[in-house]
């Protein structure tokens, strides 16, 4: 694989930011865990822009490609490379990237909501994070019994995308993370994923980009704790007017929309999938009470918690 073109100052400011390329980004208060798992084939998306993606970031998706058949080309924060099947792409969020493919590509399309996905992978086996701290490019093809093995998964991971039955938004996350399993066991460092990963070295990421990683990060890690932006903002070494305009700059939110983006993403998945009662994940989520609870998730989503849960449960059932 040849690696060429790396751009250090890549400006990113004007990058578009999407939830699905070409399509409208709401807000991350928009976001729910019941649409927190997407599935497609490269062509679905890619042949209505020429097989052209432009540069742009997923704010808070990681997306898995398989290449199974054709080739192109990847840029990744400004470090671009050739792409030849068979071959599995991990882009964890908020990172740079546009595709250029030969128009017989093909190949499956996994988008899902990275804080979960890290959560799960963490937990089931902590190595398994590293493979979502940054991109990866896996190439495969030299273990049949392998890549049998992840063609079977990816088969089962459609079908739940397609099924849509109970659940199938977990199930989803769960065949994920057993995706990222397959990919950490392809790293190497003379491979295709080590010689990306010593290009994207000599990519410097922009302050506003280190301030906000780090402020998720404390976010994902204490958001349960009614943390004010002044404390984020210094344990950061920050005011929290230079945070907030950060976090304006990087996700198009306030540093508390973050905040409150991250709990109403919390609210909304133990409202589907646990039968807690609302008092209960209010509690947990670390508000004072029910009312101060179902008042948050209103005003963020115009929706009660119990009008929340009952169309959640109805939509997966």
């Amino acid at each position: 694989m040849k690696t060429s073109r790396v751009n250090p100052s890549l400006n990113i400011r004007g990058v578009q930011h999407y939830e699905l390329y070409g399509e409208s980004s709401s807000s991350a208060r928009s976001k729910t865990w019941t649409n927190s798992f997407h599935f497609e084939r490269i062509p679905d998306r890619s042949s209505h822009f020429n097989w052209e993606i432009e540069p742009h970031v997923h704010d808070s998706f990681v997306q898995i490609f398989l290449l199974t058949n054709g080739s192109g080309e990847i840029t990744l924060n400004g470090v671009t490379s050739q792409l030849t099947s068979p071959m599995l792409i991990v882009i964890p969020a908020q990172n740079v990237h546009s595709f250029r493919f030969a128009k017989n590509t093909d190949g499956p399309v996994m988008t899902a909501a990275q804080q979960p996905l890290e959560s799960l992978a963490q937990n089931v086996m902590p190595e398994l994070a590293e493979v979502l701290a940054r991109p990866y490019l896996v190439r495969l093809g030299q273990d049949p019994s392998a890549d049998a093995a992840l063609h079977n998964l990816l088969t089962s991971i459609e079908h739940e995308w397609r099924a849509h039955s109970f659940g199938h938004a977990a199930a989803g996350l769960c065949l994920l993370a057993t995706l990222l399993l397959h990919a950490h066991r392809g790293l190497g460092v003379n491979g295709p994923a080590g010689q990306i990963q010593k290009g994207l070295q000599e990519y410097r990421l922009t302050r506003a980009h280190v301030v906000v990683d780090k402020f998720k990060r404390l976010v994902n890690e204490q958001f349960k704790s009614s943390e004010a932006v002044a404390s984020y903002a210094n344990r950061i070494g920050v005011s929290p007017g230079q945070l907030t305009r950060l976090t304006k700059q990087v996700l198009g939110l306030t540093a508390l929309g973050v905040i409150n983006a991250r709990l109403v993403f919390e609210a909304e998945r133990e409202l589907t999938y646990t039968a807690d009662s609302i008092k209960q994940i209010a509690a947990k989520l670390g508000f004072e009470d029910e009312a101060y609870f179902s008042r948050f998730l209103k005003k963020e989503t115009g929706q009660s918690p119990k009008a929340f849960r009952l169309r959640s449960t109805s939509k997966i059932n």
